[in-house]
């Protein structure tokens, strides 16, 4: 993982995922059931998706934090994610792995994100278009976003 990199919304098509796609593909259909006190920001009457990965990119630049190890509940500042993941998505949500015959391809969309101690982000795009969101997600916990005075 580049250190030197920011993890934002914006960047993370350029970082290589350290999580393969069936990890990844788990880590986010298991997310909100692993972690049900995490706060949800999502594309809603509420939120457009500029504001989504504007709120994303803040959390992924000032407010991402790691836990020191993982029997403390001490963390740090990170701008560095534990995990940056990344998977193909079928148009029915199901997810579709590279190593698929090519015989068998499906047109689909990338989902990519970063993933600390105390939240997370993805990004929807299609597969060819790296500047272009379909959808933004944003999970904090709940101290996050009592600390920072998220909405």
């Amino acid at each position: 993982m580049n250190r030197q990199m920011l993890f934002t919304p914006q960047l993370i098509s350029l970082a290589e995922s350290t999580l393969c796609e069936e990890d990844s593909f788990y880590l986010l259909s298991t997310f909100e059931e692993s972690f049900p006190n995490y706060i949800k920001y999502s594309v809603s009457d509420t939120f457009n998706i500029e504001s989504i990965i504007n709120i994303s990119t803040l959390f992924a630049t000032f407010h991402s934090r790691i836990k020191i190890s993982e029997s403390s509940t001490d963390s740090i500042a990170s701008v560095v994610p534990l995990d940056v993941f990344r998977y193909k998505m079928l148009e029915d949500g199901s997810s579709y792995y590279a190593k698929t015959p090519p015989s068998s391809y499906k047109p689909g969309y990338i989902v990519e994100g970063a993933w600390w101690s105390n939240g997370i982000f993805y990004v929807v795009r299609e597969e060819s278009v790296f500047d272009v969101y379909l959808d933004a997600v944003l999970y904090v916990d709940q101290y996050t976003k009592g600390l920072y005075n998220y909405p």
